[in-house]
């Protein structure tokens, strides 16, 4: 019995033992490491006396809690931080850590990591991979201060983090964003200084930021989410663009917004009006605002009579699944970037407003049920109104002059009503479909160059219309992309656009000036006179169709276009059109292009996987490239395929075969192959083909 209390102390004892070691593993350090770029010679092992030359040497030897302190110099290593360290800067005007233009100068990795005191600069960037200054990636607690950020392409990225903080830095020159936080939550910014960087602060799926007390030069503010709660939990307050505040409103009820300001988000507001708001610069008439305004989840609200005059590469008037709202009168000229876009919007209206001059005009996508009415867009480079993804919208009574590529463009897009609009002087087409379904064209006036473009789209009704050229393309790989629209009543300069869709056993009448066959059969197209038209004949799945004695002079991109559509005679024209391709056919075969005159084109023909086809007696003349043609697959005999023979050629050499250069896409490559065909019997002497 006496033996008891010795053993209950062995026991004892060895359970303290084994415990000692677990305790002593999560304790931290208070060390302090030194760095010094100075101490080059050594030896070095982080003392005062020795310290380490490179921050990442005592990086890789610090333990959680140590201090890393470096003294004033050039540090031309990227580093990055595993451990839970204080990173102190001697001075962090002359404390500097320099990229090099080599990846992120700065990858924290580890939580409770503190960075204070220096001058990061200089992160990489590429066409195709671009770097920060700073990154935080899945950590938490750890903290940004009083550094300066400079020329960077991003000056501080923060992704999938937490209680953060980053306050009095000074983020400038970032050729991208300045700071940047997407899916992060409890990450407060204060005091900081945001220079002349390209964006300002970029938030994306973030929740319960507070944004508090910072300045901002040029750009501010750029919130997204796809939820109400990365909109409406931030704290956004006391913040200062260009000397002006950015206001932020959420959760709120009957406002009336016309004071002076830089920026105005709005979170899950109602009944709000933001009006006779002017946006830019008072020296340079303009500002560089990212998004005025910005509204999400937001409902009821008025933006009336405002002037946005911007420079920024954003999208000045932002909504983002918002409803039953008014956008009018407003004149928005961005120059370099987007007037206004409602993604994920319904029931609302954008009325008489001035869209001149930016990137986009007005773009609407996974939106339904609005009105885009009696607005002037002029001068926009890409499109004027672009509609993606959307259904049940209305657009008419708008005038569109003079966007580069495009009045409007809809892909993707359903039950979509484009009427009474004025469409003009677009570089491009004035008014393009792309995979887009039951689209209502109606009455609009296409004035100048452009026309209506169909590619892969079904259930089309273009009525009553007027074009001055341009009149209606249509390419589609499958038959339904031609034989499913409704057009009837066009006209090009006052002569009839005729579309035979489903028809057989018609003779086309002459007054035509376009003619589109979509799985026809037996149709007549002779004695037609056409000038300055795009596309005057076109055929998608037709087949055993007659085109005689026709003459299309300067035809737009193409005079004669086939596509899928066999056993056509196409003879006794007269195509001639200086920078256009008279005759182009499209997986088409067997078909017979006999005595025809193809001069002065960029090219005669162009023959793009079709197959069996006769090309004889026909005149080439004074053509850029006379012929051409695209095989897919490899053919032991593919320059017998299509049959060209006794055709005049006015740059053979006189004897021998005529060559004619092609190319062949085998199914393993992407590219094709140069080939070749021949005429083994050109012609000496041009035939008589009269005009």
């Amino acid at each position: 019995m006496k033996n008891i209390p010795i053993i209950w102390g062995i026991i004892l004892l060895l359970i303290l033992l084994s415990i000692i070691p677990i305790i002593s593993s999560n304790e931290t350090s208070s060390n302090i490491i030194y760095v010094d770029d100075d101490n080059t010679d050594g030896p070095w092992n982080g003392s005062l006396d020795h310290p380490y030359q490179n921050i990442q040497d005592a990086l890789d030897i610090s333990q959680n809690g140590d201090t890393i302190f470096v003294f004033n110099g050039t540090y031309q290593k990227n580093i990055v931080i595993s451990t839970k360290i204080n990173l102190q800067g001697e001075d962090s005007n002359a404390t500097i850590i320099e990229g090099q233009y080599q990846g992120i100068v700065v990858t924290i990795q580890s939580d409770s990591v503190s960075i204070k005191g220096f001058t990061i600069v200089n992160a990489g960037f590429s066409p195709i991979q671009q770097y920060p200054g700073i990154t935080l990636c899945n950590v938490t607690q750890c903290t940004i201060t009083k550094n300066i950020v400079l020329t960077n392409w991003y000056g501080i990225f923060i992704d999938s983090s937490s209680f953060c903080m980053l306050s009095n830095n000074i983020i400038d020159k970032s050729y991208e964003n300045g700071i940047c936080i997407q899916n992060s939550n409890e990450i407060l910014l204060e005091k900081n200084t945001f220079g002349n960087t390209s964006n300002g602060l970029i938030i994306h799926d973030c929740t319960f930021l507070e944004i508090i007390n910072n300045s901002y030069l040029k750009k501010g503010i750029t919130l997204r989410g796809s939820i109400l709660e990365q909109w409406n939990t931030h704290t956004i307050q006391n913040n200062r663009k260009d000397g002006k505040n950015i206001y932020y409103f959420k959760d709120t009820n009957s406002e009336i917004i016309q004071s002076d300001t830089s920026q105005i988000i709005l979170a899950n507001c109602s009944n709000i009006e933001i009006q006779k708001i002017i946006f830019y610069d008072e020296n340079t008439n303009y500002g560089y605002s990212d998004g005025c305004i910005q509204l999400g989840f937001s409902s009821h609200f008025t933006i009336h009579n405002n002037t946005i005059l911007t420079k920024s590469n954003d999208i000045s008037l932002y909504l983002f699944s918002c409803t039953h709202s008014i956008v009018s009168n407003n004149h928005i000229e961005t120059k370099s970037g987007s007037a206004i876009q409602l993604d994920g919007c319904a029931n609302n209206s954008i009325i008489e407003n001035q869209v001149v001059n930016n990137i986009y005009g007005i773009t609407i996508q996974n939106s339904h049920e609005n009105i885009i009415q009696e607005n002037v867009i002029i001068d926009n480079y890409v499109y004027g109104i672009d509609i993606q993804y959307s259904q049940d919208n209305i657009i008419k009574l708008n005038n569109l002059t003079n966007n580069f590529h495009g009045g409007i463009k809809i892909r993707s897009a359903s039950d979509i009503a484009v009427c009474d609009n004025q469409i003009a002087n677009d570089f491009h087409a004035s008014l393009f479909l792309d995979r887009s379904s039951r689209i209502s064209i109606k009455n609009n006036t296409f004035l100048e160059v452009g026309g209506v473009e169909l590619f892969d789209s079904v259930s089309i009704s273009i009525i009553n219309n007027s074009f001055h050229t341009e009149g209606i393309i249509i390419t589609g790989d499958s038959k339904e992309n031609w034989n499913t629209h409704k057009i009837e009543q066009n006209l090009i300069n006052g002569s009839p656009i005729e579309y035979y869709s489903n028809t057989q056993n018609i003779s086309v009448s002459k007054h035509a000036i376009q003619v589109i066959l979509a799985n026809a059969t037996n149709i007549k197209i002779q004695g037609l006179q056409t000038n300055n038209v795009r596309r005057p004949i076109q055929m998608g799945f037709s087949s055993r169709n007659l085109i005689d004695k026709n003459t299309f002079t300067l035809c737009n991109d193409c005079g004669m276009y086939l596509s899928n559509s066999d056993s056509n005679t196409i003879s006794n024209n007269s195509l001639t059109g200086k920078e256009s391709v008279a005759l182009q056919s499209y997986f088409s075969m067997k078909n017979t292009i006999r005595h025809n005159s193809f001069s002065n084109n960029f090219m005669g023909i162009l023959l793009q996987f079709s197959e069996e086809n006769i090309i004889e007696k026909n005149n080439f003349q004074s053509n850029i490239i006379q012929a051409e043609f695209a095989y897919r697959g490899l053919r032991i005999n593919s320059f017998q395929i299509n049959k060209w023979d006794k055709n005049y050629w006015d740059d053979w050499i006189g004897f021998g075969p005529k060559i004619i250069i092609g190319e062949l896409y085998p199914p393993w490559r992407a590219y094709g192959h140069i080939w070749v065909s021949f005429d083994w019997n050109p012609a000496k002497e041009p035939y008589n083909i009269p005009s």
